[in-house]
């Protein structure tokens, strides 16, 4: 008996041990739209071909050819990147606002892009724009009228700037000595001694500057809220009042090709042009793309970028736009699944269906004879299929997406959200005021059934066979259960009162069963849902979910918190490992082909893969105790015994033991900063600690010899 408790703890650890190889290097790469949905915020031409742009989740592009296309790197921070300056085609910075999760805001590369590496200046400190004059000198603004300046490459930085609770948005530095600055409440300060002193000269009006251009060091452009612009051809000492022709624009990028044409970007879809060294613009309506930023290197090659991945290029001086990405990525997809590991589906907003053949590298639109939103999906084999969304629509495949039929039966005043089938001719659509209806004929007729005392609406129905299902209404509290075939359903009782209600859920047998809920939990059951356990608390929400066999899932949520974006585990949900991805948009389905590949999609129309293919890599995890630092747990592993001890005071806590399946063994409350829990008649296996206290909530894990 010894030597088989030695070889189930052996076993134990070589699990744990490939789970931490496995979690090592993981790649992470967009899919559609290429090259991210991401809201790019600044843009800079290098040359005439190279262009590079930053943007939201330490987003980083490059182009080479003119901003034809375009290569992604993840800059290692969730921070939002708001400037970026190449002062020579291999150093480049960038800077931003900081956050909670990811504090630093300067990063650095030194070849091109490819790597970056964050500039420890110290905990939140916010900037806006940054400009360098060499590989090593240069300046960086923002909040608090803060003006930093490096001379080393960003090792070390002085604060040359003023006291002010307002912000600087702004900096251009025309050469080592000469440069100025514009920010809130129209402030607007120059240096001619390197930024030792700064002089405050003003603008002439109390808006916020968004942008600045300076063709030299006295002839420049400022461009203000509330559609403001000036020029001034002395430095700064006078200026200019500038107009539109055709309406009132707030130009947050400016780009003068010469003395007298220039070209900028606006939040409003529109471009705005001039050919009288600005005293005069006019703006042209861009179709949908909102840009930010903008910039030209010689008169004819220009990138514009901005919201939702919007990305524009001309060769003509800004004549002509050639749209690369974007401009209408405002749709979002809602559900993504696959057939096998190469063949999988994306449905969302407008009768959007994507298709890809080869996991994931290319993705095909293909028509489902629809404008409504689409919802869900399910497919029984390769060739079958089915689409739900608004207005009753169902669309019905037979060869893998070639074509959809209508199918018909639904009244079309209900919305449908949720479709799920058992085979090719028997399944269930659900959808809004409690609608269920099922089918036996492959979608030829529905039949409906009754949720009890219950009219809201359903947003997922799913079933383990020809009899046993259950249901959902999300955030209106009601899991329901079926063993008949969804004759008759019952509304299950829940533990639920601190939890959450069941958002999503997934059901591996009639009794086994996980789910996450609208507090952000992920929970486990043994008995067909009549009670839950809770395993783990999430810093996303709600969260969907996917586990391609009991042990491994994943789940994912929306973007409040940029570095808590995706969880996976190992071992049914016992512990998670943070996956680090770069996703910016909310996360509203996730989908795993294996072990090794996971698909997620979102808002604005984005989709990606972790995992599967290459792709830029994220930071490494493993699946070390959660709050290790806030208490010890030994002996780990332990044969007879297990002492709990805080490393900070505690008045009273609850200790609830789950095994590996997610079962509740024992709760007990303590009262003492140190206790010890006898295990001895446990089996040998992989256990997990749940201790809640006040005012959290934390996980361990250990190992029972």
């Amino acid at each position: 008996m010894k030597k088989l408790i030695q070889v189930q703890f052996l076993f134990s650890l070589i699990i744990i041990s490939s789970i931490k190889l496995y979690a090592q290097n993981m790649p992470f790469a967009f899919q559609t739209p290429l090259p991210t949905a991401h809201k790019y915020n600044d843009v800079q031409m290098l040359d005439a071909n190279t262009a590079v742009a930053v943007g939201t989740m330490g987003a980083f592009i490059k182009s080479t050819d003119a901003g034809a296309t375009w290569n992604y790197v993840w800059t290692k921070t969730h921070v939002d990147l708001l400037g970026v300056d190449f002062p020579d085609m291999n150093t480049g910075y960038a800077v931003g606002n900081p956050n909670s999760y990811s504090p630093y805001t300067v990063v650095k590369t030194i070849d091109g892009g490819a790597n970056w590496d964050t500039l420890n200046m110290g905990y939140n400190v916010d900037f806006n724009d940054v400009d360098f004059v060499s590989a090593d000198t240069g300046w960086a603004v923002g909040l608090f009228g803060n003006i930093y300046k490096t001379n080393d490459g960003g090792a070390n930085w002085v604060n040359q700037g003023i006291t002010s609770t307002l912000a600087f948005t702004v900096v251009k530095m025309i050469n080592a000595n000469i440069g100025y600055v514009a920010g809130e409440n129209g402030m607007f300060y120059k240096t001619i001694d390197a930024g030792a002193t700064w002089n405050n000269i003003g603008a002439g009006t109390s808006q916020n500057a968004l942008a600045m251009f300076w063709r030299n060091a006295n002839e420049g452009w400022i461009s203000f809220a509330n559609g403001i612009i000036k020029k001034t051809i002395d430095g700064g000492q006078t200026w200019i009042n500038c107009s539109f022709t055709n309406g009132t624009f707030s130009i947050t990028s400016i780009h003068m090709r010469d003395s007298l044409n220039g070209v900028g970007a606006t939040t409003q879809a529109d471009i705005v042009r001039t050919t009288n060294g600005g005293q005069t613009w006019v703006g042209s309506n861009n179709f949908g793309n909102q840009h930010i930023a903008v910039s030209f290197y010689g008169s004819q090659n220009g990138v514009w970028v901005g919201y939702y991945g919007c990305i524009q290029r001309s060769t003509d001086g800004g004549a002509t736009l050639q749209s690369v990405s974007g401009g209408y990525n405002y749709y979002h997809y809602n559900k993504i699944k696959f057939t096998d590991t190469q063949n999988g589906y994306c449905v969302g907003e407008g009768g959007n269906v994507l298709k890809t053949t080869n996991g994931g590298q290319q993705w095909n639109t293909v028509s489902a004879n629809t404008s409504v939103k689409l919802n869900d999906l399910f497919f029984v084999n390769q060739n079958t299929g089915y689409l739900v969304g608004l207005n009753g629509v169902i669309r019905k495949t037979i060869n893998a997406g070639t074509s959809f039929t209508n199918i018909t039966g639904i009244p079309t005043n209900t919305d449908l959200y949720s479709v799920h089938f058992i085979n090719q001719n028997t399944g269930w659509v659900a959808g809004e005021a409690s609608a269920m209806y099922k089918t036996t004929n492959g979608g030829t007729s529905w039949t409906q059934q009754t949720l009890p005392n219950y009219t809201f609406i359903v947003y997922k129905v799913s079933f383990v066979d020809a009899n046993v299902g259950y249901a959902t209404g999300a955030s209106n509290g009601n899991l329901f259960k079926t063993t008949d075939g969804g004759n008759t359903w019952t509304s299950l009782p829940q533990n639920m009162s601190f939890l959450g209600t069941i958002a999503n859920f997934q059901f591996f047998s009639a009794d086994t069963g996980v789910a996450t809920t609208s507090s952000w939990k992920f929970l486990k059951t043994t008995d067909g849902g009549t009670t839950w356990n809770e395993l783990a608390s999430f810093c996303v929400g709600p969260p969907v979910l996917h586990f391609i066999n009991e042990n491994v899932g994943v789940i994912s949520g929306d973007n409040s918190n940029y570095d808590c974006k995706m969880y996976t585990t190992f071992d049914g949900g016992l512990s998670w490992n943070n996956t680090h991805v770069p996703f910016g948009p909310n996360t509203n389905s996730v989908y795993m082909t294996d072990t090794n590949s996971i698909y997620m999609c979102g808002d604005d129309g984005s989709i990606a893969n972790f995992g599967g293919i290459g792709g830029i890599t994220t930071s490494s995890f493993s699946i070390n105790n959660f709050n290790d630092k806030i208490i010890l747990i030994y002996p780990n592993p332990a044969v007879n015994e297990i002492t709990i001890q805080w490393q900070q005071q505690i008045k009273n806590y609850q200790i609830e033991l789950i095994d590996a399946k997610g079962k509740t063994i024992s709760t007990e409350e303590a009262r003492v900063p140190k206790k010890t829990i006898q295990i001895s008649s446990l089996p040998p296996g992989l256990y997990m600690i749940k201790i809640r206290s006040e005012d959290q909530l934390l996980t361990y894990k250990f190992i029972k010899q």
